[in-house]
């Protein structure tokens, strides 16, 4: 069974409530090659698989550490310590499950982060930019979102950031 778990970072800056988001890159170092799924597109802060064996919790902290670095992850790993997490999308079939978590994290969660070199970066959103996110598969997958401006997203998180808004707004 394939299983994904992901997290979505909030942070307050300024009075505001943002949601954190990771750019997909365009270049996959670590194949050096250019990537071919989604570039430009959106997602939550955190998102990969689970190994087979894997518990959904290590995962998450494993692909914190690979995607944000130690200093960031140590905020999300702080924040399920103290039960500060929610469950914002879940998703179940015979062959996958998919959960994503959300939390509010202190600013300094930015400050920390340190992207993987692969990443293309973050974008921070508030609750009423929500109503302009696109369908990111409208993009096409090879193309992906060329103009820097637009936030596209998967509708799944789409969702996980509407539910996650609601929560801690």
């Amino acid at each position: 069974m394939k299983k994904s778990v992901g997290f979505l970072a909030f942070v307050e800056h300024e009075g505001m409530l943002l949601a954190v988001l990771q750019v997909r890159g365009r270049y996959n170092v670590e194949k050096e090659l250019r990537e071919k799924s989604w570039p430009g597109g959106c997602q939550v802060t955190i998102h990969g698989k689970a190994e087979p064996d894997e518990v959904l919790e290590k995962a998450l902290f494993r692909e914190a550490i690979e995607e944000v670095g130690v200093a960031a992850a140590g905020h999300i790993r702080s924040a399920v310590e103290k039960d500060h997490m929610e469950l914002v999308y879940e998703h179940h079939e015979p062959e996958k499950i998919v959960l994503t978590y959300a939390a509010v994290l202190p600013y300094e969660f930015v400050q920390a982060i340190h992207w993987h070199a692969s990443s293309g970066g973050l974008q921070l959103i508030t609750e009423q930019q929500i109503a302009l996110i696109e369908d990111l598969p409208s993009y096409g997958k090879t193309m992906g979102v060329l103009n820097r401006k637009d936030v596209a997203m998967f509708p799944d998180e789409i969702e996980a950031v509407r539910k996650a808004f609601e929560i801690f707004a």
